[in-house]
């Protein structure tokens, strides 16, 4: 066996590399185009786009933390988080659902109860836009 044919069994060309680098970006058409680049430059591409990938993650779990940490020190949350926790505990009972009898039982009581819980959250917004005028929150 050749040098070269034994250094392309055990490492991914250019073009896999940069494919697999590229993966979720909506670039991956232009890896063959990049991995006709020279070795270095497809290297610091491939290295740029990891790190890249890494720092989002990062951000992602720091925004994550404090979003977290506000909740517990305020005790308030944005509407648009709440309904998006909504969303995704509904999407998880969902998927649960369809392979748990039990879970379906708990996912259709939760949506027969739906009328009475915004019949309570109506009546006490109503109470309250009566009794005080609405409070500014924690930034005036």
């Amino acid at each position: 066996m050749l040098k070269h044919q034994a250094d392309a069994t055990r490492r991914p060309g250019r073009e896999a590399r940069l494919r697999a680098a590229l993966e979720g970006t909506g670039l991956e058409e232009r890896a063959p185009e990049l991995a006709r680049l020279a070795a270095g430059q497809v290297d610091l591409i491939v290295s740029a786009l990891r790190a890249t990938r890494r720092v989002a993650v990062t951000k992602d779990k720091a925004r994550r933390k404090q979003r977290t940490a506000d909740r517990r020190q305020h005790r308030w949350i944005e509407d648009e988080q709440y309904a998006d926790m909504f969303a995704r505990q509904a999407a998880a009972m969902g998927h649960r659902a369809g392979g748990d009898l039990g879970a379906l039982q708990r996912l259709a009581q939760h949506y027969d109860d739906g009328t009475f819980v915004m019949g309570l959250a109506v009546s006490g917004l109503q109470a309250r836009a009566t009794q005080t005028p609405r409070s500014p929150g924690p930034w005036g």
